[in-house]
């Protein structure tokens, strides 16, 4: 409600000194909070579909860790992490209409598979671009525009990628860090793509998903999942650093430790018998080099 203010005119031939007057104030509106443009650009809207096994065409707002959804070449994998869940926050978000009519949206940094077979940031498409399906079917935007939505999510698949829309259409599970760059650069210089960075990135946490299965995660206040904000973070940090000295000492050997874990993963997720075997069959060949060279 507004408040009656009162005072007494003290201006000798105004409106008569010491006439009371009477001013009403309106309490000013609080402004509505600003929506957090996709939380930090990495989230689906909570209107994407993405396709559960056993459940069909299924609101992602509905997905949980464990559940299978469609990635690409048209298989399911194991949903094993959020990197972003936050029901209750509102975020701008790309809408983009293909020919058709499948309608997705996301964030604007969140890469998108092309026809060429590069992972592209959302902010980078325009009309005409044509994205993949699992079908291997070309799916061409022919509308773009910023919405704002209730509901940040961003699943984390076991390949990298998730299915979503009418059309499934493949998408990274990740973002570039970089803004509408596909690539990670370091001054100026192309190093990786920025999908395959996101995915060495994951690698330690898919694979304490693998040995433990912890359906339960912590996240920060803004729904971010305590596995990938600090790490993020200091990556971001790094690569958005004016000294090119850090970059070359620090981000480059991470990047080479990120692609020998990625590489111990790919052996224990695959079958950890043939990591063993082959350690087995180095440890031979090198034992048997040596009693020759024993009786030589």
């Amino acid at each position: 409600a507004g408040q009656d203010i009162y005072f007494a005119c003290q201006i000798t031939g105004h409106c008569g000194a010491g006439q009371i007057l009477k001013v009403s104030v309106e309490p000013t509106a609080t402004p509505a909070p600003a929506p957090s443009g996709g939380g930090g650009g990495f989230c689906f809207s909570g209107n994407t579909i993405v396709d559960v096994l056993g459940k069909g065409p299924t609101s992602i707002s509905n997905l949980h860790i464990g559940d299978q959804v469609k990635t690409n070449n048209n298989k399911y994998d194991t949903v094993y992490s959020f990197g972003h869940h936050n029901p209750n926050q509102v975020g701008e978000f790309l809408q983009i209409t293909t020919t058709n009519k499948s309608v997705i949206e996301m964030s604007k940094d969140h890469l998108l598979l092309v026809s060429d077979g590069r992972y592209i940031p959302a902010s980078a498409l325009t009309v005409g671009y044509q994205l993949v399906t699992v079908d291997h079917a070309s799916a061409v935007i022919n509308k773009i525009k910023t919405v704002q939505r209730k509901g940040l999510y961003a699943p984390f698949t076991m390949s990298g990628t998730i299915a979503i829309g009418d059309d499934n259409i493949i998408a990274s599970s990740f973002v570039t860090l970089q803004e509408n760059q596909d690539m990670v650069t370091i001054f100026n210089v192309p190093i990786i793509s920025a999908h395959t960075m996101a995915y060495l990135f994951e690698s330690l946490h898919r694979m304490t998903y693998h040995s433990f299965g912890n359906k339960e995660e912590s996240y920060s206040s803004d729904g971010i999942s305590n596995w990938v904000e600090e790490p993020r973070n200091f990556f971001m940090t790094m690569l958005n650093s004016p000294s090119i000295t850090y970059q070359i000492a620090i981000l480059l050997p991470c990047i080479g430790v990120l692609a020998l874990v990625n590489l111990m993963e790919v052996f224990y997720s695959t079958n950890g018998v043939i990591l063993l075997l082959f350690l087995f069959s180095i440890v031979t060949a090198v034992r048997r080099h040596r009693q020759k060279a024993i009786y030589n």
